[in-house]
């Protein structure tokens, strides 16, 4: 299983605008004007592996719809799962590929870079992660392969010991949210993990039946009782 260790800001996040210093991608051209950014409120951090997971996090992101979603929608995605990135803005080598370090912020102090995405570069990820959904949603698969192969994914390829067999093979590793959110939906193109939602509460799971409906048994018990009080009415 594909290993990743994320963490979520436990006081949530917060939007602040600050002056721009580069453009949408680490690198770019300066930026002038003021730039949105998703920003850690500093507290406790909770961490917890995206792939070890039963969430579909690549369907929940793929919800958003950056034409009605409000800031408060990507607050509370970014408050359940985290950044999708660790951006590079305000590391010490900004644009040089190095992913570590801070920069003290006149305002805000130190910023890690790990606590600090802009809104622009949040709805370029999901819009690409909107786009192959919305390929599976139509059973398209061909057409979702090619939208997974044109996609530049963050992992690292690390040896995993199978202690059954005692032999060792090789994984790609994700080193970011968004990494681990391709590999889930590289998942479910290969047919390894399936997700349904649940008729009641319309929570994504996966069924362990061909006919579950249901996320788990309240949820079915509630959607009966639905259906009986709409009868008596």
């Amino acid at each position: 299983m594909h290993r990743l260790d994320w963490s979520v800001d436990q006081d949530g996040y917060k939007i602040i605008e600050l002056e721009g210093e580069r453009g949408l991608y680490s690198g770019s051209e300066p930026y002038d004007g003021m730039v949105r950014y998703i920003v850690q409120k500093g507290g406790p951090k909770k961490e917890y592996s995206p792939m070890l997971q039963n969430a579909a996090i690549h369907r929940e992101l793929a919800m958003l719809d950056q034409s009605k979603s409000g800031d408060e929608e990507v607050l509370s995605f970014c408050g359940k799962y985290g950044l999708l990135e660790h951006e590079m803005k305000y590391g010490p080598y900004t644009g040089s590929g190095f992913n570590y370090g801070f920069r003290v912020h006149p305002q805000l102090g130190p910023m890690p870079i790990n606590h600090i995405m802009s809104i622009e570069y949040f709805w370029h990820l999901q819009e690409q992660v909107q786009s192959v959904v919305a390929h599976l949603d139509r059973n398209d698969k061909r057409a979702a392969v090619h939208s997974f192969n044109t996609q530049w994914i963050q992992s690292i390829m690390q040896l995993e010991h199978n202690p059954r067999s005692g032999k060792y093979s090789y994984i790609n590793a994700p080193i970011n949210l968004n990494a681990a959110i391709w590999l889930l939906i590289e998942q479910e193109i290969s047919g390894e993990r399936s997700w349904l939602r649940c008729q009641n509460c319309q929570t994504w799971f996966i069924p362990k039946t061909k006919r579950a409906v249901y996320c788990r048994q309240a949820c079915k018990v509630a959607w009966h009782r639905k259906l009986k009080q709409a009868q008596n009415t």
